[in-house]
Parts: C-alpha cells; structure tokens; sequence
C-alpha cells in the first residue's frame, strides 16, 4: 500500500510540475509570438493574442498601445515622430501648434484642431498649440499608454484600461470617468470612443451617425472616425465594417491590419503593406485624397477630412489630398533619418 501511495505521489508530482511548466511555458510562446506579429505589422493577430494573454507581462501595455500614431493628420498642420523620439511638423502655425522642435522622447503624436498632444516614454503628455479649451490640463497625468485629440478636447488611456479627459465638455465628451476595461481611443469633433477589451463600442459626447448600432458591433480591434459622419471598424478577422456616409458598402477585405476614416471615405491598411479605399461611387473625391495606389510597403497612416498621410517602412512620408497651409509639405520626410 505504501508503495502504491508513492507511485501516486510521483505522478501527481509529474503531472502538477508538467501543467506549472505549461502554464508558464504557453504564455511566454504566445507572447513572444504576439511580438514578431507586431514587429511584421500584423496587429489583428497580435491585438486577440495579447488579449487572451489577459496580462502576462506588459501584454496589456501592447495591446493597448499597437494602434497609436507615429504621424498624424490634423485640419491644418501634420506632426510625425522621428525614429529617434523627436518630432517634426508642417502646415499652420498661428497658435504655434507646430513649435515642436524642442520635444524628446515621444512615442505617439496627436493632432487636434489647433494644437498637437504628444505621448512621451515615461506615460506622460506635452502640448503646443491652441492656448484656450483646446489645451485643457494634463499636468497630473500619468501613466498613459495612448492619446488622441478632437476638436478641442484629448483623450488620455491609461495602462489600468480606465480614460482621462481634458479641454472642451460642453457636449459631455469629456464625461469618462465610469470607462473601464478600454483598450484603445479616438477624440473626434465633441465625441469620445473607447474600444473595450471585449471587442464593444462605448461613447459619450455628441455621438456618431448610426450610434445605436456601432454600440452593437462585437470582435472590434480596431477603428477610426471622421467628423461625427463616417467611421470604420475593423474586426480581428481582418474584415472591416462601415457606419455613418459609408453605411451598406460592403468593401471586399478580409486582411486589413489598421483602419483610417477621412470625409466619406475610409483606407485600411493591408497584410501586403498596400492600402484599400472605401468610397461611395456616387460621390466625386475631388481633392486627389484617394490617390494611394502607388503607395507601397506602408505601415502606418493617418487621414483628416480630405488629407491622407502615410510612412513607408524606410521611413519615408508621403501625402495627398486637401492641402490647407501647406500640411501636405511632408514628402522630403524621412523618420529614419536624424
């Protein structure tokens, strides 16, 4: 007896030391393959794995931090980050939304109407522009892992999956508090979005054009807005999902890994680096914003109204579109060279 007693004992043994190095080593194998999914630009597959690693190391921090923006569009300036944490601008600078010259260590840029927010290393924010709503407060603000700027108002997500807000309120756009478990934000006109760790939509503000049935959308990873009137949702199996001007075209993508919303169009970017348009045949895109086809090897872009703005992964910039005070003035750009 005391020897079957033994037996049972060693494998319990077994089996608990085989499910203890399981439990560790399935993680670690799943992290580091989310890794090399964002290291090769495929973050639909990196987002759900994250995911389900359901914090283990700084999966959270990644997950919620892959769809920040190393260059974005504004309505009349565009800020990019260098490879090397600096930052350069061009377009308007009336309220000296470009002095940016002088800023280090930045991970992710934010363009709002008048001024630009800028994501540091350390979980903080800086600002230049606009001096009045637009700016708001961000002097206790920690922790951050992604921003974005509306109108007149920026959004803060902080790596416990709660929103900070500042700036303009007059619509309740400011009014997240009570968000939880959120992994990505978008600030657009006097509304807020917030992607929850669930795949679902909450917002508060003035809202967007099909609002009850963006609350309903599931399996999200990804999106953008523009204005209040056309937005696009990208699900983890690289199909994407248009609401607002753009609602019922049914754009054949299965492989998108980042979406981007502009005045009645939508971009998403593809596994093979190339961008897809959405557009409405009905309407005339006058401006040249559509113009991307040539674009290659691209991995991050950005778009405002009828502005596009794209970096290849050489670092080089590109642009097309509306043109106002000259923010389209980015094509001698290169991010990888300082």
């Amino acid at each position: 007896m005391k020897k079957l007693i033994l037996i049972l004992i060693v494998i319990a043994l077994a089996f608990g030391g085989y499910y203890a190095y399981k439990e560790y080593i399935e993680p670690e194998k799943n992290y580091k393959d989310a890794i090399s999914m964002i290291d090769n630009y495929n973050y639909p597959e990196a987002f759900s794995m994250l995911q389900q690693l359901d914090g283990y190391k700084d999966s959270t921090e990644r997950m919620m931090a892959l769809y920040g923006n190393t260059v974005s569009a504004g309505r009349h300036h565009t800020v990019a980050v260098k490879n090397d944490g600096t930052v350069v601008a061009a377009g308007r600078n009336t309220q000296d939304q470009c002095n940016v010259e002088d800023w280090k260590d930045i991970a992710y840029v934010s363009c709002g109407y008048d001024y630009t927010a800028a994501l540091k290393d350390d979980g903080t924010v800086v600002f230049a522009g606009q001096n009045s709503i637009g700016k708001g407060d961000f002097s206790n603000w920690s922790d951050i892992v992604a921003i974005s700027s509306g109108e007149f108002h920026t959004l803060g997500l902080k790596k416990d999956g709660t929103v900070v807000a500042t700036g303009g309120n007059d619509f309740g756009q400011c009014n997240v508090s009570e968000w939880k478990d959120i992994v990505s934000v978008k600030a657009v006109g006097k509304t807020s979005v917030g992607l929850k760790k669930d795949g679902t939509i909450v917002m508060c503000g003035k809202g967007l054009l099909d609002k009850e049935e963006i609350e309903k959308l599931t399996g999200v990873v990804d999106f953008d807005l523009c204005g209040e009137e056309t937005s696009i949702f990208m699900k983890k199996d690289g199909t994407v999902e248009c609401m607002g001007f753009l609602k019922g075209i049914k754009p054949d993508i299965d492989d998108a890994t980042k979406v981007c919303a502009g005045n009645m169009f939508a971009l998403a970017l593809k596994k093979d680096k190339t961008i897809a348009v959405i557009k409405d045949d009905t309407k005339t895109y006058e401006y040249g914003q559509l113009n991307v086809d040539a674009w290659k090897d691209i991995v991050d872009f950005s778009a405002y109204e009828n502005l596009v703005i794209a970096v290849d992964k050489n670092g080089q910039v590109f642009a097309t579109g509306e043109g106002f005070s000259k923010e389209t003035d980015v094509n001698g750009w290169n991010l990888n060279k300082y």
